[in-house]
């Protein structure tokens, strides 16, 4: 029996492929974690960063954990006021699996996008 050198003790990990300045190729688990923040620039202190939420999933599966994420937060009775996210959610995620689940709870979304080119 021949053994590769690519074996996992985690068989429910997966791959993935970045390429910024060179082509990487990741194994293992990714995690998306909603926080608690201030929303005052002026005091962030004010409120301390707790973690409200964690999901792990494969690489590339953001938007489908981020949903279960949301569905979590949702599903709790926790009234969010306010989420901010980054570009792999705002607005690249499919609108059904996070933003359409907030803004049905009032939940507004503040979202960053690229600058014009």
């Amino acid at each position: 029996m021949h053994v590769s050198e690519h074996v996992s003790a985690e068989p429910d990990a997966g791959f993935s492929v970045r390429e910024r300045e060179k082509r990487t190729f990741d194994y293992g688990w990714e995690y998306e974690v909603a926080t608690l923040i201030s929303t005052d620039v002026l005091r962030p202190e004010s409120v301390p960063n707790v973690v409200v939420g964690v999901v792990g999933h494969q690489p590339r599966a953001f938007g489908s954990a981020a949903n279960e994420l949301v569905t979590e937060l949702l599903g709790s009775g926790r009234v969010i006021e306010r989420v901010m996210g980054e570009l792999s959610y705002f607005p690249h995620t499919r609108p059904d699996l996070v933003q359409e689940p907030l803004r049905e709870h009032g939940t507004k979304l503040v979202m960053e996008y690229s600058a014009p080119s």
